[in-house]
């Protein structure tokens, strides 16, 4: 029951050995009210939000995010508190133009008669972690695209017995496909850079036909 007492009391005798354990946290840890209205954090989140632990006292989300976050958050916690239930949760949102994604382990406060008369929570900062896994994904995008065209052209691919010309079907009704010749049919499916120089045989043609 100590937190009720916090609750209840403007300075609790045991608030200071409460300040130190929280503070020890590398995490944003808070106890709000039934209402949303903030009773403790510890100086981590002091420290993360730019914010004196007197000026957040007494104030909710509204004070310290935009409209649209302080929404979603007292969202959740009205959630959390209506269920009984404690929710890991992440939860994201702009702060001084920066996106932040925090894991959020959230809690709801039971008295002995089962009532609930307040929330508190932890929170950790994975916005880096997030990033990374951003770019893992769009890694394995572009790394399964390139497979999908190496498979492209290792298939059957229609080549005129005549010209030489090679048809792209990719994309198209089969056998709809602009027939193109070997040089720009590579250019468009690769990577690849075309130069053009002649093989032995037609080189002695050429020399040939010039003399």
């Amino acid at each position: 029951m100590i937190f009720k007492k916090l609750l209840d009391q403007k300075r609790a005798p045991f608030l200071h050995l409460l300040e130190v354990v929280v503070d020890s946290i590398e995490g944003n840890f808070f106890i709000k009210d039934t209402n949303g209205v903030y009773k403790f954090v510890n100086s981590y989140f002091c420290k993360t939000f730019d914010i004196d632990s007197n000026e957040i006292i007494g104030k909710d989300d509204y004070f310290v995010f935009p409209p649209e976050v302080a929404a979603q958050l007292k969202a959740n916690d009205r959630r959390i508190m209506e269920s009984k239930t404690s929710e890991f949760l992440e939860e994201s949102g702009m702060w001084k133009g920066k996106q932040l994604i925090y894991r959020n382990n959230k809690v709801p406060l039971i008295d002995e008669k089962g009532e609930v008369y307040g929330i508190c929570g932890v929170a950790f900062d994975i916005t880096y972690q997030k990033s990374l896994e951003q770019g893992r994904e769009k890694l394995i995008i572009e790394l399964q695209k390139a497979l999908a065209e190496i498979k492209t052209l290792r298939g059957i691919l229609p080549v005129c017995c005549v010209c030489g010309l090679i048809r792209d079907d990719n994309g198209v009704e089969q056998g709809k496909g602009e027939w193109m010749k070997v040089d720009k049919f590579v250019i468009k499916k690769t990577d690849a850079r075309v130069s053009h120089t002649y093989c032995p045989k037609c080189c002695d043609k050429v020399i040939e036909e010039d003399m």
